[in-house]
């Protein structure tokens, strides 16, 4: 996640750092953002995840589904918090204007 990425609500809290103890298979980049928080004290929920490693036959098989789940449940809620709103608005709508 670069830079320009980070919406103006959010700040960069943490950042990679290179390490001698790497596994061999992976070369860490510096200076890459791990950690944001929100300027206005929302919570939310931010994770490092690579779902290209998921395998059914994975002991970690329910760890990942979480996940899924997680996002799906987060994005519905999401549109039903929209869609009231939008219902709200031309509910409440002036005449006047």
């Amino acid at each position: 996640m670069g830079d320009g990425f980070i919406p103006p609500n959010m700040r960069i809290v943490a950042r990679s750092l290179q390490c001698n103890s790497a596994p061999i298979n992976r070369e860490p980049e510096d200076n890459v953002i791990e950690a944001v928080e929100t300027c206005y004290g929302t919570p939310m929920l931010l994770i490092q995840w690579h779902p290209e490693a998921f395998n059914a036959d994975d002991i970690d098989e329910k760890y990942h589904r979480n996940i899924l789940i997680y996002m799906t449940k987060v994005g519905d809620t999401y549109y039903r918090k929209q869609k009231m709103l939008l219902e709200l608005k031309k509910q409440f709508q002036f005449k006047g204007q």
